[in-house]
């Protein structure tokens, strides 16, 4: 018998290839030097939390970005001063990383073989209205520079001794003080005292407004840093030729700033959003849009073809890598390229491979290792400590399994809170599963997180992502499984006290049933290499080798369920490097006969992934089989 084949419309993505233009130019660059240096291939480092830079989560996320081929880091610390007019700028026990933080990183860095430019910030802590450019524009009188500049003096300084003092390689004087710049001889004076305290490079981010060309004393740093986040286009989709050719006069007016100096220009900071429109206003990081991946990934192509070669071109620092190594991915809009179409093309230009598959795929579930924490009743330890909500722990309206289910009712930003005492330790399983059930009153958006024995909360990740839920929708009258691998939610594999699903919308009342809540343990799953056919035991179904392999379009991925097995439950699904799910092909119950799948290169939601190395599992009755499959575009 043959079994119906479940055909998925085609969609391909060609990326346009590069092409590296070498221009020849005599240039003396701050060392005194004609040769040209190796350009500063680097990434923004960032985070505005105490404590955060030291975790086990950000040495991966370090260890991630040091992966696509990244040369130099840009390590983020800011202090900050109430509003534009104030003269005090002040390390937060909050927001600013301890001097630990940063030697911890530096360190961490170093021994990954990346280079480390401190950058330090100032920003406003409470004037909303105005940014870090527009300091000094309500001083008053001399006293007011003399008091601001003596406070910068002291915050840039400290920082520049801890950078010499931790082998720092380059350090950034100041970032986007736009309003303060026009004081030519407070900023010598800054440079000077710097200079004193930091034996290696320096350099200024000027702003893209203006102030990049307006600045009287490059002279007296080795590179002219940029923040270039100058508009490309009017347009939200533009072509790749156009933000390309979009750079052609701002090449010829910072070749003309270089000249002028006789240094290179340093790109300090530069990055794109992935959404649609970014191009227009590539420094707005609040205006809404759909996701688009790939104008991002274009506009950053489009700096590597149009700039990277030019003579008078020292490197970039791309904005932005935060701490959490699970940030990014297919649903993010914001500045990371983690994860993203974007972080290929860094790969591609910065020297490193393609990401490659995780040394093994996300194993099995393994029924026999659970903890139950709901399952008609709370489990025992476990407490309800919801706040901001209505929760009814014995709800006989729906349930997915047993009698009773938790109906929950959010106010904005409330949550369904569970607690647990003693604290639970994570070594023994791998997952939290739970079933969700929207209703027809509302909508739901939601956190899931878990919380430590001191209350600290660990990454948020939405429930409905698809990578946790199918389809990525929490539907009114249909139950969902949602299951997150606990290193998602807790990296650092600390004990914890609490599990909860807050409300993200902010916006009214939330109400849902969710069921079956449990940790899960797991045991491993085969991988299958090579281009044969795996029989397993006599009698059981065969996953074949997918044929284009590798494939830039589509392929057709066979399996077979023998005779004499009766019906299956069989799941087809795809996964990416992470271990994380793209794309559930069949899902279904099936008779014996050959099947064949084709998969159009697309994810869950329909848009192309990238290239790279992904793997396929044929499930059934608690079994698996998993092969590889190879996408070239």
């Amino acid at each position: 018998m043959m079994g119906k084949v479940n055909e998925v419309s085609l969609v391909a993505v060609f990326l346009l290839p590069f092409f590296h233009n070498t221009v020849e130019a005599n240039l003396l660059l701050h060392n005194g030097s004609t040769d040209l240096p190796t350009r500063q291939n680097g990434i923004t480092y960032v985070s505005w939390r105490n404590g955060r830079y030291s975790s086990l989560s950000a040495d991966r996320s370090l260890r991630n970005l040091a992966e696509t081929g990244a040369d130099w880091i840009s390590l983020l610390v800011t202090g900050y001063q109430d509003d534009v007019g104030s003269t005090d700028i002040v390390i937060t026990l909050e927001k600013t990383p301890t001097d630990e933080d940063l030697v911890h990183v530096i360190e961490e860095a170093h021994a990954l073989g990346l280079k480390v430019m401190l950058k330090p910030h100032v920003d406003l802590f409470d004037d909303p209205d105005h940014w870090r450019g527009q300091i000094g524009g309500e001083f008053e009188s001399e006293m007011g520079w003399e008091a601001w500049f003596s406070s910068y003096r002291d915050f840039i300084f400290h920082y520049a001794e801890l950078a010499e003092a931790h082998g720092v390689d380059q350090f950034c004087t100041g970032t986007e003080l736009v309003g303060t710049t026009h004081r030519e001889g407070d900023w010598r004076r800054v440079i000077e005292g710097v200079r004193a305290r930091f034996n290696g490079p320096l350099t200024y981010a000027s702003n893209h407004s203006g102030e990049e060309v307006g600045i009287a004393w490059w002279d007296a740093v080795d590179y002219i840093g940029v923040d270039p986040y100058y508009p490309l286009t009017d347009k939200k989709d533009p072509t790749f030729a156009e933000l390309k050719a979009s750079w052609q006069g701002r090449v010829e007016m910072l070749a003309d700033l270089s000249a002028t100096w006789g240094k290179q220009v340093l790109f300090t900071e530069i990055g794109y959003r992935s959404v649609d429109g970014a191009n227009r206003h590539p420094w707005e990081f609040r205006e809404g849009g759909a996701v688009d991946l790939e104008e991002q990934a274009d506009a950053y192509r489009a700096i590597f073809e149009g700039v990277y070669e030019q003579p008078w071109f020292a490197g970039l620092f791309w904005w932005a890598w935060g701490t959490n190594p699970f940030e990014g991915g297919s649903l993010d809009d914001g500045y990371t390229p983690h994860d993203k179409l974007a972080e290929g093309v860094i790969r591609e230009w910065y020297g490193a491979a393609s990401r490659e598959i995780a040394a093994e795929l996300e194993p099995d579930p393994d029924p026999g290792r659970m903890m139950a924490i709901y399952s008609d009743a709370l489990g025992a330890g476990w407490e309800d400590w919801s706040r901001t909500a209505a929760t009814d722990m014995a709800d006989t309206r729906e349930a997915f399994t047993g009698e009773q289910s938790i109906f929950v009712e959010l106010e904005a930003w409330g949550a369904l809170s569970l607690h647990v005492d003693p604290a639970m330790d994570p070594a023994a399983y791998h997952w939290l599963e739970f079933y969700i059930r929207g209703s027809a009153e509302s909508e739901v958006g939601l956190w899931v997180f878990i919380y430590t024995e001191d209350g600290t909360e660990q990454g948020k990740r939405r429930v409905d992502d698809p990578h946790y839920m199918e389809d990525g929708i929490i539907e009114a009258g249909a139950w969902k499984r949602v299951l997150i691998p606990l290193e998602d939610l807790n990296p650092d594999k600390l004990a914890f006290t609490g599990i909860v699903l807050q409300d993200r919308t902010g916006d009214g009342t939330s109400t849902f049933w969710v069921d079956d809540i449990r940790l899960v343990g797991a045991r491993p799953t085969a991988i299958l290499a090579g281009d044969f056919s795996y029989l397993g035991a006599p009698g059981s179904p065969v996953l074949h080798p997918n044929y284009p392999n590798p494939f830039n379009a589509s392929t057709e991925i066979p399996f077979d369920i023998p005779a004499g097995l009766g019906e299956l439950e069989v799941r087809l699904e795809l996964f990416n490097s992470r271990g994380q799910l793209v794309r559930v092909l069949v899902n279904r119950r099936v008779g014996a006969g050959h099947y064949r799948v084709l998969w159009d290169g697309g994810n869950t939601v329909g848009q192309p992934v990238a290239s790279g190395v992904y793997l396929c599992r044929l499930r059934w009755s608690g079994f698996a089989l998993t092969r590889s499959i190879v996408i070239i575009k």
